[in-house]
């Protein structure tokens, strides 16, 4: 169609040019799954042939986030976890992080362990499970939203006393402050972060109180 960008290669398959009346059928009738999945992420009638027909529409015209945006540990959470295993290293690739930027991420033995528990002992719990293409979900939702990751951010705050509570980027900060404090260099933790400016992450190598009087007592 005139005007439209190029499709590029999406998380689902590109469809053919021209259809015979049953093949259109079989594609717009949504799937058991597709059915549950607007239930129980709209309101009423309107609203979820309204969602089932976006998704259809959708997947004929192929707009869809494209697979290289998608972090692999995402898209194919048991896929990554075994290949974690069997070439022995503990990195992931975020494609469309903060800014939309490209980073390797490094995740620590303990991480990867709590990662292949929690698929292992408490994913295959939530009712989307076996539908939903994302590492974190809930039990109305295929993805783990935004908001619902602020909430347990101020959940568990409260429950270890910490006032006012911590967001998602307190914890980025804290990262980056540890990072340089445990010995990584500014240029490793800028490419860790994500950061196209040093000076971004210069703004973390303020020294600690502790650190101060460390070597104030070296003296």
């Amino acid at each position: 169609m005139k005007g439209l960008p190029s499709v590029r290669e999406t998380a689902y398959p590109r469809l053919n040019s021209s259809y015979s009346q049953k093949e259109l059928n079989e594609i717009y009738t949504p799937t058991p799954e597709e059915l549950i999945w607007a239930e129980q992420n709209t309101r009423g009638d309107v609203a979820h042939l309204g969602l089932l027909v976006l998704l259809k529409i959708s997947q004929r015209l192929g707009y869809f986030v494209p697979l290289t945006e998608i972090p692999e540990a995402i898209v194919h959470p048991r896929e990554f976890l075994e290949s974690l295993q069997t070439i022995g290293t503990n990195t992931t690739v975020v494609r469309s992080g903060k800014g939309n930027k490209t980073r390797t991420v490094f995740l620590s033995d303990k991480l990867v362990r709590l990662i292949r528990d929690y698929v292992k002992q408490e994913r295959g719990q939530y009712g989307l499970a076996n539908v939903s293409p994302y590492l974190f979900l809930s039990n109305r939702s295929p993805q783990l939203s935004r908001i619902t990751a602020f909430k347990f951010f101020a959940k568990y705050s409260e429950a270890t006393g910490i006032y006012p509570p911590i967001s998602p980027h307190d914890l980025r900060h804290f990262f980056c402050s540890n990072a340089l404090e445990k010995g990584l260099n500014v240029h490793e933790v800028a490419a860790i972060a994500g950061h196209s400016n040093i000076h971004t992450t210069l703004m973390y190598t303020n020294p600690s109180r502790k650190k101060i009087l460390e070597k104030i007592n070296s003296l």
